[in-house]
């Protein structure tokens, strides 16, 4: 298991996660994941990518733009065989527009037409219609298929009411 975020968050929450839950993963930054040697190759990862079998990406929103090199490094460390399974964590997927939304779910669904079988023919088509519908009138049944088959979502309320007594 690698997890990925940003440099404060690996370092504090997550490491004392790690040794106070006994558990272990390897845990890297944004920053050291985007940082290759000259062959392309990953300079600070433990194992080769082949080797991971789950990334858990925290504050996942850093990859909602596909020109990054950010973005650029996350796909070469998604290749190989066999294929990864991914956790993308956010508080914020839709920052600027649907589109931030659609490039993360691309990094784990990574085929236009996976949810042909439903009658979605092309994600990128229907995210397309969702953006240029004026927001006020945008039926959420829209984009309800693809966000139930990939999405988790747990409010504040939702978190206080269930696991009231859980420290944190």
């Amino acid at each position: 298991v690698l997890l990925i975020g940003p440099a404060a968050l690996v370092k504090g929450p997550w490491s004392r996660f790690m040794a106070t839950e006994n558990l272990r993963f390897e845990a890297k930054s944004f920053q050291k994941i985007a940082d290759l040697n000259e062959d392309g190759s990953f300079k600070h990862l433990d194992a080769e990518p082949e080797e991971y079998d789950l990334i858990v990406i925290d504050e996942a929103q850093a990859y909602r733009n596909p020109s990054t090199t950010w973005s650029d490094s996350l796909r070469r460390l998604l290749r190989g065989r066999p294929p990864k399974k991914v956790v993308m964590l956010s508080a914020t997927p839709v920052n600027n527009s649907l589109w931030d939304l659609y490039h993360m779910l691309m990094f784990f669904i990574g085929n236009d037409a996976a949810f042909a079988e439903i009658g979605i023919r092309s994600l990128r088509d229907r995210f397309q219609v969702a953006q240029d519908t004026d927001p006020f009138t945008l039926n959420p049944d829209l984009l309800f298929e693809i966000l139930d088959a990939t999405t988790i979502r747990r409010t504040r309320q939702f978190i206080r009411e269930y696991y009231s007594n859980s420290q944190i």
